[in-house]
């Protein structure tokens, strides 16, 4: 609850920060000039600055404050460069990451939050992120168990990237999300599909769902 409220509070505070800066514009263009144009200018300055608040808002809360911040999720076009040899991340194929994790060569090991498609606000995502063994059992399904039971299964995952702070899926055709419901006391399993660039949700545990805080643009899965 406390993590929630200071993600809020800071989320509003680059939200003012932005609106500020073109409310200002719009305050200065007023005061310089008291015409009928000069003031729809400093109105749409006001609008604009408003708007544009309430997205850095909306978009801090959605991403969390860290990755809003430190830009975790670079630009695919840099993930999809190949690292070199002395590089600190590396890139896998399904097969071959299940190989390193086998022989303890993976980078990541453990983390506090979850993404998927740009969303880490959903029940679980924010619980203990250690990863205790993966499995692809049909070479078509990566299985991530956690320390803590949950589970991700992600469905033909494409561009496997980790590092010592992080680790990411660029693509996959879907994600299933087993998570412990503290209120029912069980195992619940939800399922995470793109299609016609929307994420679709199969929600059977009656968990309201912000549509909007998916982003089809973000890496399919992310861990830090």
């Amino acid at each position: 609850m406390i993590k929630q409220a200071l993600t809020h509070f800071i989320a509003g505070l680059f939200g003012l920060m932005a609106t500020s800066v073109l409310a200002g514009i719009g305050i200065l263009i007023v005061s310089s000039s008291q015409s009928i144009l000069s003031l729809f200018f400093a109105v749409i300055f006001i609008a604009g600055g408003l708007f544009l608040g309430y997205k850095v808002y909306t978009t801090a809360v959605h991403r969390g404050i860290v990755n809003f911040m430190t830009s975790v999720n670079a630009s695919p076009d840099l993930d999809n460069l190949e690292p070199s040899a002395n590089s600190n991340h590396k890139k896998y194929d399904l097969r071959d990451f299940t190989s390193a994790f086998a022989k303890k060569e993976n980078l990541f090991l453990k983390g506090s939050q979850i993404s998927v498609w740009g969303n880490h606000t959903f029940p679980g995502f924010g619980s203990n992120v250690e990863i205790k063994d993966v499995k692809s059992d049909d070479q078509k399904t990566l299985e991530i168990l956690f320390g803590s039971g949950n589970k991700l299964k992600i469905r033909h995952p494409q561009n496997i990237i980790e590092g010592r702070s992080y680790f990411k899926i660029l693509n996959c055709e879907k994600v299933e999300w087993r998570y412990l419901d503290p209120l029912q006391n069980k195992f619940v399993s939800i399922i995470f599909e793109r299609s016609n660039n929307h994420i679709k949700v199969t929600n059977h545990s009656n968990i309201p769902v912000k549509w909007d805080s998916f982003q089809p643009g973000e890496p399919a899965v992310v861990l830090l």
